[in-house]
């Protein structure tokens, strides 16, 4: 809630930069669908496993359009993501010949909670008014959580990513007319090729946004 506020205040902050009629406040909420990491990472197919993938939006940001191109600076908090997992280590993982390993596969309990929040910064355009299509790039904090345990319960371990800030692309399309913002965008948030030694939960998300403006 802390980030929340301190983000809407920065937001509303960036009201002083452009003349008042020029500046359209957005505040949104919507649903964000993450992309899960591949089979391996945090979970383990050929073993049970939960995951809550589905969270809602919320965004706050100002926009303007001193010409064709519609610029936007937003905060966007993104939702949590979960996951409840059994699974063995790396080394030993092989989804073809784990059936019949028995008391040898070395099981633990995995159980992680992650929320990515950021600012958006992107530009847009009409293609077929009320129709545009937007781009941008997602400036975001990922925080990812994972207690690790033995299967009967003894603890074993907590893992926790440090509060780096990562960048990623956005791209999207959304129809806009009288006060009332429709947003569809595909984000990524994949980089787990950067050498992060706690690798997040999801690769990217898909929102779906409804935002007011005035």
């Amino acid at each position: 809630m802390k980030t929340i506020v301190k983000n809407t205040l920065l937001a509303a902050a960036l009201l002083t930069i452009f003349p008042a009629q020029a500046v359209d406040v957005e505040i949104g909420v919507g649903e964000t669908h993450y992309i899960k990491q591949t089979d391996g990472v945090w979970y383990q197919e050929a073993f049970p496993y939960w995951m809550d993938t589905k969270d809602q939006n919320l965004s706050i940001g100002v926009s303007w359009q001193p010409d064709n191109i519609r610029y936007r600076a937003e905060f966007l908090a993104l939702g949590a993501h979960y996951v409840n997992s059994i699974a063995t280590s790396d080394g030993t993982y092989n989804p073809w010949f784990v059936a019949n390993c028995g008391t040898d596969c070395g099981l633990v309990s995995l159980i992680g909670r992650g929320s990515v929040s950021g600012i958006v910064l992107s530009a847009s355009r009409p293609v077929y008014v009320p129709v545009y299509v937007e781009a941008g790039v997602y400036a975001n904090v990922k925080k990812w959580q994972v207690t690790i345990s033995k299967v009967d319960g003894g603890f074993l371990r907590e893992l926790q990513r440090e509060h780096q800030i990562d960048f990623g692309p956005v791209i999207g399309l959304g129809v806009r007319y009288q006060g009332v913002d429709i947003g569809l965008r595909y984000i990524y948030l994949d980089d787990s090729s950067e050498g992060d030694p706690i690798t997040p939960m999801m690769t990217g998300a898909y929102t779906l946004s409804f935002k007011a403006f005035f």
